[in-house]
């Protein structure tokens, strides 16, 4: 039997989900569709917390009257192309909300032991948004609602499944499946 800790959460502050997941087929489980399969479900969270202002991350705060009002000014005059909080230049939200954005890091990885699915942004200043600063409060970027983490387990659970199919179909025929 295999024991797989499953592990989301960002670099800067920590998990957000720590799940202990008894895999017996692990070494036959398709990591790639498993993976590919969370990728789309984070990236969904991920969409709907931007849009939603932070709403599974217990909401943000509000921007400062004096940077809405520079905000407010910039948008009217052409300047930036959103008026909304956390969307400027639309730069970040794009490579969190869309995996084939240049700047998102979207990366399965495999063929080591250790399975690896890596989501976050490759645009810089990302990490201030996300810790926050002497000047700027935090606002987490990445959050997953419960529903979703209850899909990401049940998407391991039937990766499991059919890889015990499959093990079992393989000692039936003597073949591999």
């Amino acid at each position: 039997m295999a024991l797989i800790r499953f592990t989301f959460g960002t670099t800067v502050n920590g998990a957000q989900y720590d799940r202990l997941l008894d895999l017996r087929f692990a070494d036959q489980i398709d990591w790639n569709s498993a993976l590919s399969k969370i990728s789309d479900e984070v990236y969904a969270d991920v969409k709907t917390n931007l849009l939603q202002r932070g709403k599974l991350a217990g909401g943000w705060p509000p921007l400062s009257p004096e940077y809405q009002r520079q905000k407010t000014a910039d948008y009217k005059a052409g300047r930036i192309k959103y008026n909304k909080i956390m969307f400027r230049t639309g730069r970040l939200a794009a490579s969190l909300m869309d995996k084939t954005s240049p700047e998102a890091i979207n990366k399965i990885e495999t063929t080591s032991p250790v399975k690896r699915l890596s989501i976050g942004t490759a645009v810089p200043y990302a990490i201030w948004h996300e810790v926050g600063t002497r000047r700027m409060p935090r606002r987490q970027l990445v959050a997953l609602s419960a529903a979703r983490r209850q899909r990401i387990t049940r998407i391991f659970q039937i990766e499991a499944l059919a890889a015990a199919g499959r093990i079992g179909r393989q000692s039936r025929t003597g073949q591999a499946t």
